[in-house]
């Protein structure tokens, strides 16, 4: 008979995402694609990059994770929208939302976050904002009876699928602030994972048999955005950005990333994570001139070089397709 306490804990680390921190929210590789999710009041540095007003973008994106050798351990798929409003005054309010869904192993979360913020400030140089998002989240498990061997005699009978839906809540702070005509600095914290709730998975008549315990989530995220067109209108920029990552009674952990578009078409990046992880990146910008409107598409590679437990996630690879509209 198998014990239910073991079983409980394969799945429960079949769950923990990237470096088996008990991480439960997704991963990403070019996490500046995903900034509202990661923090509320957070705005993309396509905004930097933009006229600062009137901005809206769309995007989707996806992201295949190798587990032990495994393709597709973990699949993370995300769409966005995120609408800027622009008052001629000195308040300003983003509106916009986050469907996603994150399968690891063989559980899943599907969830939709309607977002909203506020800013004050000037946008065009220094402005400070604070931010929520607000939805609900479905967790499931799916049992595969192969690799858990639940039904010998005396063992409780699993149901191949179980499911719960959960509210969700998560807030922001965000500040851009300029220095000189060419530098922008930015950052914000954020718990994008407010609650932290346990409920139980487990079918009808088999309490205790699966259980799951949200955790907060901390994070911490600062970038500096360098125009390096000079005035040439070839809209080239060099970024360095960090995203931390806080859990109550684990380590801190941390991403860092250097980016450079060369000219409009054209981006390269590359980093490191305190988890033994390198990162690679690379896009294109399509119909930008004008800037009345353009399509990103971006690429994301992680390789893992540690020889530690880190290495047990493998590599991953990521795909960002975004448009951008904006007016002057």
């Amino acid at each position: 008979m198998v014990n239910p306490k073991t079983l409980a804990l394969g799945l429960f680390l079949l769950t923990c995402q990237g470096a088996l921190f008990s991480q439960q929210l997704p991963l990403f590789t070019q996490y500046r694609e995903y900034y509202g999710y990661i923090n509320p009041a957070a705005l993309t540095t396509d905004f930097l990059a933009s006229s600062r007003y009137s901005f809206n973008a769309f995007g989707v994106s996806h992201r295949e994770q190798w587990l032990s050798g495994k393709f597709s351990a973990v699949r993370t798929s995300v769409a966005r929208g995120e609408f800027f409003f622009e008052t001629g005054s000195s308040v300003s309010f983003v509106a916009g939302g986050y469907f996603m869904s994150d399968k690891v192993g063989s559980t899943n979360q599907v969830g939709f976050l309607g977002r909203g913020a506020v800013y004050l400030g000037d946008p065009a140089h220094n402005f400070f904002g604070l931010g929520f998002t607000a939805g609900a989240v479905q967790y499931s498990i799916k049992i595969d009876r192969r690799k858990f061997r639940v039904n010998n005699a005396g063992d409780p009978l699993v149901n191949d699928l179980t499911s719960d839906a959960k509210p969700d809540l998560g807030v922001g702070l965000f500040g851009v602030m300029e220095l000189g005509k060419d530098i922008n600095v930015y950052g914000g914290v954020s718990m994008p994972q407010l609650f932290g709730l346990a409920f139980d998975l487990s079918p009808p008549g088999q309490e205790g048999l699966f259980t799951y315990e949200k955790t907060m989530h901390l994070y911490n995220y600062a970038g500096v955005y360098i125009n390096t067109s000079f005035g040439n209108q070839d809209y080239s920029f060099i970024e360095i950005s960090t995203w931390g990552k806080y859990i109550p009674g684990l380590s801190y952990h941390a991403d860092f990333n250097f980016r450079y578009q060369i000219s409009t078409p054209f981006w390269v990046g590359a980093g490191i994570a305190t988890t033994g992880t390198a990162h690679l990146e690379t896009g294109f910008n399509i119909g930008i001139s004008g800037r009345d409107g353009y399509m990103k598409l971006g690429f994301g590679y992680d390789v893992p070089f540690s020889n530690d437990i880190h290495s047990y996630i493998g590599s991953s690879f990521e795909v960002n397709l975004s448009f951008i509209f904006e007016k002057s």
